[in-house]
């Protein structure tokens, strides 16, 4: 088994991508405006970083932050993959859907709440997207835990490329 790409994003904002090869990157998503202090999660300027990164995908504006946020890291792991396509997605996440679920709760407060935005509230959702993005049909899955478990995650991706 070789996992090719590795990235991390953690609730602080700190990124980590380990590409094929050496290349490597490091840096805080969140260094101009600071984690949110009303509770919520941060999010950084998304939409800011998209355009940066000069993707041309406009269904991206109609996505929530978790979907936006696995979608650009999903780019980044693209560029330096020596995969073509990848064969399946699996993702691990500690808050889940938990911004989209605030938001579909202050929608159901207001009477304004839909199907567009309850979509948002699964954690697989983030999968969906990267898959219709990139055309992949194979295994996916979201595991929430509440640290980063890096040999859960090895037995389990392993498992997964076993049955693939």
């Amino acid at each position: 088994m070789k996992i090719v790409n590795y990235t991390y994003l953690d609730v602080d904002g700190n990124y980590f991508h380990q590409g094929s090869g050496q290349s490597k990157k490091q840096f805080n998503i969140f260094q101009q405006n600071g984690p949110r202090k009303d509770g919520r999660l941060s999010v950084p300027d998304l939409e800011a970083i998209y355009d940066f990164l000069k993707i041309d995908y406009p269904k991206f504006y109609k996505m929530d932050p978790l979907s936006q946020l696995g979608i650009l890291l999903t780019e980044e792991l693209m560029k330096t993959s020596s995969v073509e396509k990848p064969s399946g997605i699996l993702i691990w996440n500690k808050h889940s859907s938990y911004n989209a679920d605030i938001k579909h709760i202050d929608n159901i407060k207001n009477g304004i709440s839909g199907p567009a935005n309850f979509t948002y509230t699964l954690p697989n959702i983030v999968v969906g997207e990267i898959s219709i993005r990139h055309k992949i049909t194979g295994e996916t899955g979201v595991f929430l835990n509440e640290e980063l478990a890096p040999s859960q995650m090895a037995t389990i991706t392993e498992m997964y490329m076993k049955t693939s």
